[in-house]
């Protein structure tokens, strides 16, 4: 659940600030500012708080609603740090992230704390990257995207 909807809050900042996705092309990409400093910059809250809000709203548990919360500052996360890691760690590093930012290549992942504290090799990284990123070709392909 929280790998599928960490990011509602994309979705929710979307609707309600029209011309988001153009805003943030304009001035934060050439910058090369994170996602999150355009959303604090531009409407003063973060989509990771709006997700959090709206999994405390949706009657979630806490734990998951703190690791939704915190995906992108994980030590933040004072109930549920592990899984605050996973998702940040995934969103380092599967395609997706490429639209708010390169992703992470393998020897960078490879240094993350988390992902180095649980021993997963470079090689083994590279090697899940590059069958997610068939797989999701595969899928990109079949929607047209």
């Amino acid at each position: 659940v929280a790998g599928l909807l960490h990011d509602i809050g994309q979705l929710a900042i979307l609707d309600a600030v029209p011309g988001y996705i153009s805003q943030f092309m304009d001035w934060g990409e050439p910058l090369k500012l994170d996602i999150n400093e355009v959303e604090m910059e531009v409407i003063g809250i973060d989509h990771g708080e709006i997700s959090g809000r709206i999994f405390k709203h949706w009657n979630f548990p806490e734990t998951l609603t703190d690791a939704v919360r915190h995906h992108h500052n994980p030590e933040l996360a004072e109930k549920s740090n592990l899984l605050a890691h996973i998702l940040y760690s995934a969103d380092r590093f599967f395609p997706l992230a490429c639209a708010w930012g390169a992703p992470m290549s393998a020897n960078e992942l490879a240094e993350m704390p988390f992902l180095k504290e649980r021993n997963i090799a470079e090689d083994d990284i590279a090697a899940i990257k590059a069958e997610t990123e068939e797989h999701y070709g595969e899928i990109a392909e079949v929607l047209g995207v």
